[in-house]
């Protein structure tokens, strides 16, 4: 699709926050390094804000579930192969 593969935390990033404005309520806009567009709004809006789940492995996308997401979700195996998440 065109997109490089070294961007997408970024894309993800500001997908995210697209999402949570859209979801307000409110008109929104958004000027960012991958979509840009005019104050829009979204109706029906969410009674209630829509929880957003990361999911992945890697260090990035642990610190993305962390910083930007509601909660994290695992895509399978067992707790001693997330060797990014391990305990020293």
């Amino acid at each position: 699709m065109g997109v490089p593969f070294e961007r997408r935390g970024k894309r993800m990033d500001e997908c995210i926050d697209v999402v949570r404005g859209l979801t307000r309520g409110g008109y929104f806009e958004f000027h960012g390094e991958f979509y840009d567009f005019p104050a829009i709004k979204m109706t029906p809006a969410p009674t209630a804000p829509i929880p957003v789940l990361c999911g992945g492995h890697s260090d990035a996308a642990l610190r993305r579930a962390v910083a930007r997401g509601d909660g994290w979700m695992h895509a399978g195996g067992t707790g001693d192969e997330w060797t990014c998440c391990s305990a020293s």
